[in-house]
């Protein structure tokens, strides 16, 4: 038979390495960075895309996905299957029979064109190539962490970790590839990647990340896992394995021919996942941008959105997208067309400097700012080009510098929809959207920031987290690459810019107040609460469980709780009492005396430990308002710390003026102190 031909004819598996005794066991847990999958899978199949763009051509890359179910087909039991089962079952033991699957097999596969394919030599275990530049075949298949991913700002990913997500949407936690390389050209290279967690098998460990492929020699002569390759290459020890690689092209019906680029084969992923309309909603609520402007094409089965039909297709298909009606899209991308033909000298210059936090009417001369509230208020599409600058650590040893100082910029396009419309923001870093910065959604202005000089996309990459959703005010990677202390305001007028620009040209009749709002002191249930996690206590302090309504066996009562608010004109935390059982109330303590700290939560690490008065000054009242009601007394108030003595249950305290808060935007604790 040709499938027994075809297998005997190499000897090709899944090999995971065995971790030596005494090594570190790491286990990156990074599918927890990634709680919606399917949002996840959207954004990182086009990041990838976006990132490997051919820019020897004018047009766009293009992603093509289908779903695929094969009646009959050995393909996963001879041949993606094979070896893996074993370490499956450590895993997921209600997935190993699935490697036997020959019936009714599920497949996703996305293609992507006008791409270079993953350049690198193969056999080269190491970040950089021959030729000097980043050798992204080692990032890809060998490489999880920020280290192996490119810093350029034209690159989407800063982690590494993106690719994993391909995984895990399959039940069998493994994709697999076949690319053809711009500086290869005339042949395919076929590999796959599974992603476990350590594991252990007759008493030997396993790494958690799993290739598929063929045994052959690195440059250095070590046993390594090297792709099926179409031809042979002595240069990279790949031999001849073309038979299997048509035989998997034919059966899945690739559309990769000797076209550049790369086929992402994702076996049993999860249907309830993965829906083509799910596809189509993320991809228009993450990528509606990019496609609009030329920069994206996307298919979807039989579906292609383009610079040419999105708008048409919204407004015929779609009735919502997300939490936004199509219309309100179909505004917004009116207005971001309108805004890409604003000539040069049509720009409006903010004056600004290096750790310059804030945009306020200093920034511009009486006459040109009188003039944009003038032409807002009318209803003109307003762009205005922000500068700042980065202090980059220079990492060349034999340089005398320690630092250079380097100018950027990033463009900000404001427009006051129409009376009684909701408008709509996004922020756009190169190609790649970062759709927690929303600040001024569902307000009633369309807003576009656009970071797309290398040097400030550099910049911005490096504060957002693995799943390129949030800014964040800092990261565990910004000290390796810009001076200490250069670089918290600098990110802070960036996350603001937006809504300070916005608070600007109001005029004063209608200016909205962000810290100040009309019932400021609003403990209705519409404003939305989100608590915190447990901290617990230092130096033999008792901890104030914000969440839990459990007390402890000897009914210590904690009668009051901490809370997050987050809607639409207040932002910032409450404290306030809470409902104590009848029988429960011989047991208060009142007065409690209590600390409350608060904190930007960071990616990694502490984030009270990681606190800086940069971050935030609660002794500034000019960002600050505080509101304070009943028995409850301020005794300290300074840097992030707060001290109160509650007298009663009759009392209110509320701090605001944070930037609007997203998912994990602030951090709180509360701790009882003493009691008299």
């Amino acid at each position: 038979m040709i499938f027994d031909n075809i297998q005997n004819s190499v000897d090709f598996g899944y090999i995971f390495k065995d971790i030596p005794e005494g090594n570190s066991i790491i286990n990156s847990k990074s599918s927890e960075k990634f709680p919606d999958l399917s949002q996840a899978f959207s954004r990182e199949s086009k990041q990838n895309v976006a990132d490997s763009k051919n820019r020897d051509l004018t047009d766009p890359p293009l992603v093509k996905f289908k779903t695929l179910k094969i009646k009959k087909s050995r393909i996963m039991k001879d041949y993606f299957g094979k070896d893996l089962k074993k370490h499956l079952e450590t895993y997921n033991e209600e997935s190993v029979n699935l490697l036997n699957q020959e019936d009714d097999l599920n497949f996703l596969i996305f293609e992507d064109f006008n791409t270079t394919g993953i350049l690198g030599e193969v056999n080269q275990l190491r970040q950089e190539r021959n030729n000097g530049e980043r050798n992204c075949w080692y990032s890809f298949v060998w490489y999880l962490g920020n280290v192996g991913k490119g810093l350029s700002g034209e690159d989407g990913g800063s982690e590494g970790e993106g690719r994993q997500v391909f995984s895990y949407i399959s039940k069998i936690r493994s994709f697999y590839f076949l690319t053809i390389r711009k500086d290869d050209p005339e042949n395919k290279l076929l590999m796959g990647l599974s992603f476990l967690r350590p594991h252990e098998i007759a008493g030997k460990t396993y790494e958690s990340i799993g290739r598929w492929g063929v045994i052959g020699k690195s440059d250095n002569k070590n046993d390594i896992c090297l792709p099926l390759s179409y031809k042979a290459d002595a240069s990279q020890n790949l031999v001849d394995n073309s038979k299997i690689i048509d035989f998997v092209e034919k059966e899945l019906s690739l559309e990769r021919g000797w076209k550049i680029g790369t086929s992402i084969i994702v076996p049993f992923y999860d249907p309830e996942i993965i829906t083509q309309e799910k596809l189509i909603a993320d991809t228009i609520d993450q990528y509606k941008v990019p496609i609009l402007l030329g920069k994206l094409r996307v298919q979807i089965n039989e579906i292609e959105l383009n610079k040419d039909n999105i708008k048409t297709y919204i407004a015929e298909n779609i009735s919502s997208v997300k939490n936004y009606k199509s219309s309100q899209i179909i505004n917004f991308l009116d207005f971001v067309e309108d805004s890409s033909k604003i000539k040069p000298e049509n720009i409006i210059n903010v004056k600004t400097n290096i750790n310059e936090r804030s945009i306020s009417t200093e920034n511009f001369d009486e006459e040109t700012l009188q003039n944009c509230r003038k032409k807002f208020d009318e209803g003109e599409i307003l762009k205005f080009n922000i500068p700042f600058s980065v202090t980059e650590k220079i990492k060349d040893r034999n340089s005398s510098k320690k630092f250079e100082t380097k100018k950027t910029f990033f463009n900000l396009t404001i427009k006051k929809t129409l009376s009684g419309e909701l408008g709509h923001e996004e922020l756009i870093r190169y190609n790649l959207p970062i759709s927690g910065e929303r600040v001024l959604d569902n307000k009633d202005v369309y807003c576009f920031r656009e970071i797309s000089d290398p040097v400030a996309s550099k910049f911005v990459k490096i504060f957002e987290g693995a799943n390129h959703k949030k800014i964040y005010n800092t990261t565990d990677k910004v000290s390796e690459h810009y001076k200490e202390g250069s670089y918290y305001n600098t990110i802070l007028l960036i996350k603001k810019s937006s809504e300070m620009i916005y608070k600007l040209l109001l005029d004063s009749s209608s200016e909205v107040d962000f810290t100040i709002a009309s019932d400021f002191f609003n403990w209705k249930s519409d404003i939305n609460e989100k608590k915190d996690e447990d901290d617990e206590g230092q130096d033999g302090t008792d901890v104030v469980d914000i969440d839990s309504e459990d007390e402890d066996d000897d009914k210590t009562v904690i009668p009051f709780r901490v809370s997050q608010i987050n809607n639409e004109n207040l932002n910032g935390i409450k404290l306030a009492s809470k409902p104590i059982k009848e029988e429960d109330k011989k047991y208060l303590k009142y007065p409690y005396k209590c600390e409350l700290k608060l904190a930007y939560v960071t990616e990694k690490g502490n984030a009270f430990n990681q606190y800086s008065d940069e971050d935030f000054n609660l002794s500034n009242n000019n960002i600050f308002s505080f509101k304070r009601e009943g028995d409850i007394t301020v005794t300290s108030q300074s840097e992030n710390i707060v001290t109160l003595e509650i007298g009663s249950s009759n009392f209110n305290y509320q701090i605001t003026g944070f930037e609007k808060l997203g998912e994990e935007d602030l951090k709180f604790k509360l701790r009882i102190i003493g009691d008299k």
